[in-house]
């Protein structure tokens, strides 16, 4: 009888261990799903969208950016507040910064270099003037 007592604690021991391992796993290496580089955040009725838009389009047109609406599963999986917000995410679809509001030509100049730095960079280190999420 005490050898099935202990195997039965060992066994509950290492469930819990491999629980355990699994939700460290998805918390570390969990994508949002975003796609890698810029991906702007709107809605319908966000008067300063656009001009956010246009200027991250005119600060490098190569640069491939992805628009959702904040009603869109991602968004809301990401905790959206406010639109614009502009996100930058790394190869794997994970969030390294974020930005919301008015995004001027200089912002947006500095946002789209940050996310070739990123996207160039698999160590994602924190950029200046930003905060990492």
């Amino acid at each position: 009888m005490p050898e099935v007592l202990r195997f039965l604690v060992l066994l509950s021991v290492l469930g819990l261990a491999l629980a355990g391992f699994r939700a460290w796993e998805r918390r570390t290496f969990h994508s949002s799903g975003l796609v890698p580089g810029v991906t702007v955040v709107t809605t319908p009725t966000c008067v300063i969208c656009p001009e956010t838009i246009s200027a991250l389009q005119r600060s490098d047109p190569d640069t491939t950016l992805t628009v959702i609406d904040a009603s869109d599963a991602v968004a809301q999986e990401m905790n959206i507040q406010a639109a614009p917000t502009v996100i930058v995410a790394n190869q794997r679809g994970n969030e390294i910064l974020r930005r919301t509001g008015r995004t001027t030509v200089t912002d947006a100049a500095l946002i789209v270099k940050t996310a070739r730095d990123i996207l160039g960079n698999p160590g994602n280190e924190p950029v200046k003037g930003f905060a990492r999420t």
